[in-house]
């Protein structure tokens, strides 16, 4: 049986010319939720970014590139048990 991702977030990046991807249910990695993935066109591939700072597991995160300073924003979120409002940064 095959896994399926929902309520992940994902945002272009176009300084990097990839795709970032976050969170979501159903897929799992070793800390319990998918995680952080980078997609690149130019290659064809995902990757898992494993960074040592990422923002606990939820689901149903809006997620937006800022032109302004050149990063990604998530804001908040599902976390199945509880309502989040955190921001974070992807640089």
């Amino acid at each position: 049986e095959q896994e399926s991702l929902n309520w992940s977030a994902m945002c272009a990046n176009p300084v990097n010319r990839e795709i970032l991807l976050f969170g979501g249910a159903g897929v799992r990695t070793r800390r319990g939720d998918p995680g952080t993935w980078v997609y690149s066109p130019e290659r064809n591939e995902w990757r898992n970014l494993e960074p040592k700072l990422q923002p606990p597991p939820r689901a149903m995160s809006p997620m937006v590139y800022d032109p302004a300073t050149r990063k990604i924003v998530l804001f908040g979120g599902d976390g199945l048990d509880t309502l989040r409002a955190d921001t974070w940064v992807y640089d």
